[in-house]
């Protein structure tokens, strides 16, 4: 297990050394690009700035926040979650993680961070 931490509702949520490895890390059909975000993919499910509904599986959310760092600076770093029920509880499973210019454009915006003024 690469990483396990709650997400803002306390529903556990897991990266896989599988998931995180042979998907992610993958060069030719995963996301390498987003290696040096762990601290931040921890971050943005504890506290989104945005989640989605998925369009491809009504199981999973996409968790979202924007990128600060100057390479990908203005984008917005997207966690996808599948959440699996047993019988008495729920767990979340990171199924992928991308770096994507803009906010999903068909899916239904569940929440948004409200900011402070």
């Amino acid at each position: 297990m690469i990483l396990k931490v709650d997400d803002y509702q306390k529903i556990p949520v897991i990266l896989s050394k599988n998931t995180w490895y042979k998907k992610l890390l993958d060069p030719i059909f995963g996301h390498p690009e987003v290696k040096p975000f762990l601290p931040e993919i921890k971050e943005t499910i504890i506290n989104p700035q945005y989640i989605f509904r998925s369009i491809r599986d009504p199981r999973s959310k996409l968790f979202i926040t924007v990128i600060k760092t100057e390479k990908f600076a203005s984008y917005f770093l997207v966690v996808v979650i599948k959440y699996v029920k047993d019988d008495d509880s729920t767990t979340g499973y990171i199924s992928t993680v991308m770096i994507n210019r803009k906010l999903p454009k068909y899916s239904t915006k569940l929440w948004e961070r409200k900011i402070l003024t």
